[in-house]
């Protein structure tokens, strides 16, 4: 007997939007896809496609009553019955009767009434009990649901129908579906009751079946992830990351940032879902995300030698740099630019980024000369320039500067310690400068609001 969940499994999910007004709410509907391989009576082995079809809920007092009005996107379809669970009402009898097959792969529909804590539910005796069958079905021994099949709880009130942690959340199982060649019920539509217990009133909905992926084969589908801050999409496509980009990490393909980086596609996400130290130099010059959700590091220091950390030189609209530490940066004689990050003619954004005892010759933390490059929520703390630009220097170009913080950078040259700017057209919003022993601002702008730049403390 196996169940195969990996890369062949197949995984939906559906929602529904509510608009009744009630203080507790069946929210969506979840169809669960894998694949079965399991003996059935007499030792015959089956495989079959299963969806199993989920309500969820917000709240676990929500009792389920009826599901009606079904009607199958897709028809025509003879659904696998196990050979001692023919019929679409639950039954299992127990002893030689009960089979793997019968357990894991038997179509039925259901009012809930079974163990969720197995991930996939099964079929054993006595789950389901308590469910009958409306005349629009066809019949208990029906190929499959008629149009506007219905089914519902037939002993009330017994509250069959309450949600249980499934494997998608608070749910409550109504249906499974299984057949020897892959099917899709998307687009599929079913109204359902529901109160919440004895003498509450009843609530009805419709719901429709909406494809979703579990891409990542956590258990969660991406959308729910995506909603309620579990996984990252930095690159804004409505996929996860980890999906598509690179991870960068132990057990990873990729040790390295730069090789990561190399395989890439554009538009991609390189995402470092550790927070750990990369001694090596980045160069990004593509648009693509290299992201760290929980922190990371990379250092110039160690055996990487002199240099700049981050080169970016036209990094086009798309590139970013969110979540990193770039420290160590020593570029003082050779190349006469900056030593943490090092960007020409370039439209990448920085966000959340903290630039740390760099050393430059053309300015500390960061040089920017030209482009339109955007900088959220970034600190500048102990970074030192041979000329201005302590923790930043700007040079010509269109650049944002938004909740940045600067703490004890050094200019050589000074004056603009914390932040040099000449010939740009500046916005500044946010943030603080302070702690610095000489001029934090030195600036020559060709445009700029002077009450955007009285934010130093």
């Amino acid at each position: 007997m196996t169940i195969g969940r990996g890369s062949s499994a197949l995984a939906w999910a559906a929602a529904g939007a509510m608009t009744c007004a009630a203080t507790a709410d069946f929210t969506g509907a979840v169809a669960v896809g894998y694949t079965v391989t399991a003996a059935d009576f007499g030792g015959a082995e089956v495989t079959v496609y299963v969806q199993d079809i989920y309500l969820l809920s917000d709240d676990p007092t929500d009792a389920l009553l009826n599901v009606y009005n079904w009607n199958s996107s897709q028809t025509g379809i003879t659904y696998f019955q196990s050979f001692t669970g023919t019929g679409w009402i639950p039954t299992n009898l127990g002893g030689p009767f009960d089979t793997a097959a019968l357990q894991q792969a038997d179509s039925f529909i259901t009012i809930g009434g079974f163990d969720y804590s197995t991930g996939i539910p099964l079929q054993t005796p006595g789950s389901g009990a308590g469910v009958g069958i409306d005349s629009n079905f066809g019949g208990n021994n029906a190929a499959e649901p008629g149009r506007d099949a219905g089914w519902y709880n037939s002993s009330p009130p017994s509250l069959i129908g309450r949600p249980g942690d499934a494997l998608t959340g608070l749910g409550v199982l109504i249906a499974r579906f299984s057949h020897g060649t892959p099917f899709d019920l998307t687009g599929t539509t079913f109204e359902v009751t529901w109160n919440n217990g004895l003498g509450t009133p009843g609530v009805q909905e419709t719901f429709t079946v909406i494809r979703f992926e579990d891409c990542n084969q956590n258990g969660l589908w991406d959308s729910w992830e995506l909603g309620n801050g579990y996984g990252w999409d930095y690159n804004e496509n409505q996929t996860l990351d980890d999906c598509e980009g690179h991870v960068v990490g132990p057990g990873a393909d990729y040790s390295t940032i730069e090789s990561a980086i190399a395989n890439v596609p554009d538009g991609g996400v390189v995402l470092i879902p550790e927070p750990r130290t990369f001694e090596e130099r980045v160069v990004i010059d593509r648009p693509i995300i290299l992201a760290a959700p929980n922190g990371a590091t990379i250092s110039g220091t160690g055996n990487v030698g002199p240099g700049t950390v981050v080169i970016a030189d036209n990094a086009p609209p798309g590139a970013a740099i969110i979540g990193l530490t770039i420290t160590g940066g020593e570029e003082w004689i050779d190349f006469p630019r900056g030593a943490g990050l090092a960007a020409s003619n370039s439209s990448i954004r920085v966000e959340d980024c903290k630039f740390e005892n760099n050393r430059g010759s053309l300015g500390g933390g960061a040089v920017f000369e030209g482009g339109s490059p955007s900088l959220v929520g970034c600190e500048f703390v102990d970074n030192i320039s041979a000329d201005v630009g302590g923790g930043l220097r700007l040079i010509g170009g269109s650049v944002n500067v938004e909740d940045c913080i600067f703490r004890r950078n050094y200019a050589n040259a000074g004056s603009g310690f914390a932040m040099a700017a000449s010939d740009a057209d500046l916005t500044m919003q946010g943030g603080w400068i302070r702690d610095h022993t000489g001029p934090p601002l030195r600036a020559t702008l060709t445009s700029s609001s002077p009450s955007e730049l009285v934010f130093i403390t």
